[in-house]
């Protein structure tokens, strides 16, 4: 291949990582798994209602670590660029956003993610898993955030991994 072909692949190769908001060095990226699924209903709390189970969600992420200056165990990501789709009946849904994931892992078996999310451009409340075990399989992410509502809650099982190791 003539260097001028090289520069040419090269240059795609910069503008799409541009124009999809990653930048070199910036994080990694994150591919949803299989298991990763939409919730909906009364999940937690005294509340019956059904529980809905979209698992038609489909997308990535770009996980970067931000530096911190506390000593121990945890380690703070930032969760960029979340880019997935969600199939709902008919209608297909652009769910985007960012947000926190906080692992202990390896030493302790604790992870947390907080998301901030858009559905079509619409904002929902935000998610939080609370600190939950289930840590060790990072850089693999297994965890299930909700919004906090009383008896009816929105969010996500959240099953990914890096675009490298994802199946």
């Amino acid at each position: 291949m003539s260097s001028r072909a090289r520069l040419a692949v090269l240059s795609l190769v910069v503008l799409g990582l541009l124009s999809s908001g990653l930048r070199c060095g910036e994080g990694e990226l994150y591919r949803l798994t299989g298991d990763s699924a939409w919730l909906e209903g009364c999940i937690v709390g005294p509340c019956l209602c059904p529980v809905a189970l979209l698992d038609d969600l489909t997308g990535n992420f770009v996980l970067a670590e931000l530096p911190t200056l506390q000593p121990g165990p945890w380690r703070l990501f930032e969760v960029r660029v979340v880019r997935w789709t969600l199939q709902r009946g008919d209608a297909t849904i652009q769910i985007r956003g960012s947000g926190l994931y906080h692992t202990a892992a390896p030493v302790l078996d604790e992870h947390r993610l907080i998301l901030n999310l858009e559905f079509d451009g619409n904002a929902i409340d935000t998610i939080d898993s609370g600190n939950v075990a289930g840590a060790l399989s990072f850089p693999a992410i297994d965890i299930q955030a909700l919004t906090g509502g009383q008896c009816y809650q929105e969010g996500v099982q959240l099953s990914a991994a890096p675009l490298g190791l994802a199946r």
